[in-house]
């Protein structure tokens, strides 16, 4: 079910804080690109994004990073041994905006469903992408379409996510850009 994959990245949890680098972003070899760099994994994504990480995590879920177009802040209310993450880290898109948020999840008896959306590989792993309209989330910061894109990990019970929220009026250039990024994605786990 949709929801419940969602559900495990933005559910609000209150976890202790830790500080993780989880990856960085810097230039890549290939001109108009930058390039993320991780732990699990690498790919290249526009130059006119931005990329940011902070400690996003929670029992089931670890955001790795996010990229877009517009301002981002942490989305999360930090206290003293605490942290609540309770929205998106972009409160509006402008024009030809866009938001990813990669994440790693895990989830007892979850197990992937190769019917759920269009299937796809993603760097050889088995994935699916899906489509959307009509998403709370990405209608809230004034996208249009919205895309899941789930990736099977051999480690059983666990799955890689990227989410996006695109907002026109060019919202099929925005999802071939998505699209590019995916095709370049490199694991290392």
């Amino acid at each position: 079910m949709r929801i419940s994959q969602q559900c495990f990245r933005r559910v609000p949890a209150l976890v202790v804080a830790a500080a993780v680098l989880v990856g960085c972003a810097g230039a890549s070899s290939k001109p108009g690109l930058s390039q993320y760099e991780g732990n699990a994994l690498s790919f290249d994504y526009p130059g006119s994004w931005s990329a940011a990480t902070f400690d996003v995590q929670s029992s089931f879920s670890n955001v790795l990073v996010y990229l877009s177009t517009a301002p981002m802040s942490d989305p999360c209310d930090r206290a003293a041994g605490s942290i609540s993450c309770t929205r998106l880290a972009v409160t509006a898109l402008g024009p030809d905006g866009i938001l990813v948020d990669w994440s790693r999840n895990g989830f007892p008896d979850w197990t992937f469903d190769p019917s759920k959306g269009k299937p796809m590989t993603v760097d050889r792993r088995r994935a699916t992408i899906e489509q959307y309209s009509d998403s709370h989330d990405c209608l809230g910061i004034g996208g249009g379409r919205e895309l899941i894109v789930t990736i099977e990990d051999p480690v059983p019970r666990n799955w890689t996510m990227a989410w996006a929220c695109l907002k026109g009026p060019s919202l099929d250039t925005l999802q071939g850009q998505f699209d590019a990024m995916l095709s370049t994605v490199k694991w290392k786990q």
